[in-house]
């Protein structure tokens, strides 16, 4: 009995974590501001809200865009928007990435819904992007001929946060 035991835990060991034992493609996500690419930060939690109610802030900096409420957690919602161009107003996004959790947590217009973005070797080459932004990209990858980019939101927005009072 015990060896009959033995042989169904292999069988469903193969059956439960074979996708683990082959080499399947890591898949990251990615979103653009803008027609610049970026990567959603890797492990990082994140969602899609799609056509939200966001309040506006009197007197907030021209970064934010507005407050909305997630499940009883106020978010601001920053409009990159604004940073990377000239447009401060004429945002018709729809979609808001929430990015992080509890206190780290904030959202960012984003022009189309996340793409899923299979992870391969080729690191992105080149990115003409805003000087404002530099210091917080680092390289990312290539993928379908486009260069998409890490960029590390919360610790721009922090320093855009402090820089503007």
């Amino acid at each position: 009995m015990d060896n009959l035991d033995s042989q169904e835990l292999d069988f469903n060991d193969k059956l439960l974590f074979e996708e683990s034992l082959t080499d399947t493609p890591k898949v990251r996500y990615g979103y653009v501001i803008n027609q610049f690419n970026f990567l959603v930060p890797e492990k990082m939690t994140s969602e899609v809200l799609q056509s939200i109610n966001i309040f506006n802030l009197p007197k907030a900096p021209y970064w934010i865009k507005g407050l909305i409420n997630i499940r009883g957690n106020i978010v601001p919602v920053m409009n990159l928007h604004a940073v990377l161009t000239d447009e401060f107003n004429n945002i018709n996004s729809k979609h808001v990435l929430i990015i992080g959790k509890g206190l780290n947590t904030l959202g960012i217009l984003i022009d189309e819904l996340p793409q899923s973005i299979t992870v391969t070797k080729n690191v992105a080459e080149s990115y003409n992007m805003p000087e404002v932004i530099n210091a917080y990209l680092e390289p990312g990858l290539k993928y379908n001929g486009k260069d998409w980019i890490e960029f590390n939101l919360q610790e721009f927005f922090l320093k855009l946060k402090d820089t503007s009072h």
